[in-house]
């Protein structure tokens, strides 16, 4: 409103305001000067409710970011990221780790127990390893049994640690039939110069 008055232009904003319930509504408000001679100023306003549009919009985005069965990132969100994260490190000459694993023999469970049972066993391997990342990091399922974590600010040994973290974790979920065994994955780490180069200095 203060903005309308002090420049005497249209101004179009997105509100967010939370309703009696609770739930946040998103509004789409434009609003206009309006100046008779002899009177105040004035404003003219009008909102939309866009809530629904913008829910859209949001689940949208995040069908285009995330992997359908796990809800991991995708492929395509998690290369964007890793660029992004490469370039930044080489900036601020910072450490950046990248695992890559997957899971062990994990044909053999679709052919001898399905799809199904091979996409629980991916389901809850996405649910276990929620709670072993940071909110920064970026864990993302690539295709099939694989994937493919990025860790910024983690060195060799941050890494390694994480890595066994992830490893331990996938351990303790047992198989979906054969009860007597538990899941296990191979892992591979790959870190940045920097990283390597912090780490001889440090040793």
């Amino acid at each position: 409103d203060k903005v309308v008055f002090e420049t005497n232009q249209k101004q179009v904003i997105d509100e967010e305001v939370i309703g009696e319930d609770g739930k946040y509504c998103r509004y789409l408000s434009i609003k206009v000067p309006y100046n008779q001679e002899g009177e105040l100023p004035a404003i003219i306003g009008f909102s939309s409710d866009v809530t629904e549009l913008y829910q859209l919009k949001e689940q949208f985005k995040k069908q285009a970011n995330t992997d359908p069965l796990t809800e991991l990132y995708n492929r395509r969100f998690f290369i964007e990221q890793a660029e992004k994260e490469f370039n930044r490190t080489r900036r601020h000459n910072n450490s950046l780790s990248l695992i890559s694993f997957d899971i062990d023999h994990f044909k053999n469970i679709n052919d001898q127990f399905g799809h199904p049972a091979g996409d629980q066993v991916l389901i809850k391997l996405a649910k276990a390893l929620q709670p072993v990342i940071r909110n920064e990091d970026v864990l993302a399922r690539i295709g099939g049994e694989e994937f493919l974590l990025i860790s910024t600010e983690t060195n060799l040994l941050k890494a390694h640690a994480l890595a066994e973290r992830l490893r331990s974790k996938i351990e303790m979920l047992q198989h979906p039939y054969q009860l007597d065994k538990s899941v296990t994955i191979s892992i591979g780490i790959s870190v940045s110069l920097n990283s390597i180069r912090k780490f001889l200095l440090k040793n």
